[in-house]
């Protein structure tokens, strides 16, 4: 267990700039209790309005990831993968993955054009989570090679059946070739819309 040494109270509002100075520490218990604690006080200014909507958001955010769903994907087939082997050739597969979630595809042999055509469900548990997609080269010795990755926030999926899109698959800032997914994310219950996407633009 953690033991209280003593506490400072600081009324914000004699923070008018940044400083930095000792301040006593108070124990309820104990008043002669006689120590201090070095502070850096720097103020951060906002009006009302954004203080309301830092609020608002925060409650949305936590209101969503409150909320579960299922995340329908299908990872259909993916084109010109960098040759991992030395044949000139791969052995690819796919992960996709959502917080503890994971599918796997199965392993298409010598080729960097495959196609899986495979269709997984996934329990989405905090829509603001990323969906992590890789594509890695089977091989029969030694530990798999990741030929490329994309992440994609699922906030912006959230509601939008998607035709089936091409993404770029990543590895060290290089684009490695790029995977076919078809993704469908239904709201989950109590969703909130971000508040841009209900006013729509300006």
């Amino acid at each position: 267990d953690n033991d209280f040494i003593g506490a400072v109270s600081i009324n914000p509002r004699q923070i008018t700039g940044k400083r930095s100075e000792w301040f006593k520490l108070t124990h309820p218990e104990q008043p002669a209790f006689n120590a201090e604690v070095f502070l850096t006080l720097t103020p951060v200014y906002e009006s009302i309005e954004e203080a309301q909507k830092r609020a608002e958001e925060a409650k949305h955010a936590s209101a969503n990831a409150a909320s579960s769903t299922v995340l329908s994907i299908e990872v259909a087939a993916a084109r010109g993968l960098a040759a991992m082997d030395s044949g000139g050739t791969s052995d690819p597969y796919t992960i996709v993955q959502v917080g503890g979630e994971k599918r796997k595809t199965k392993v298409i042999k010598k080729e960097l054009n495959p196609e899986w055509k495979e269709k997984f469900d996934l329990v989405v548990t905090d829509v603001n989570d990323m969906l992590k997609v890789q594509v890695w080269d089977k091989d029969m010795i030694g530990a798999d090679d990741l030929i490329g990755e994309t992440l994609i926030p699922l906030s912006t999926l959230v509601g939008k059946k998607s035709a089936q899109k091409w993404h770029s698959l990543y590895k060290d800032s290089a684009i490695m070739g790029e995977i076919l997914l078809g993704i469908n994310l239904p709201k989950p219950q109590g969703w909130v819309e971000d508040a841009a996407e209900e006013t729509g633009p300006l």
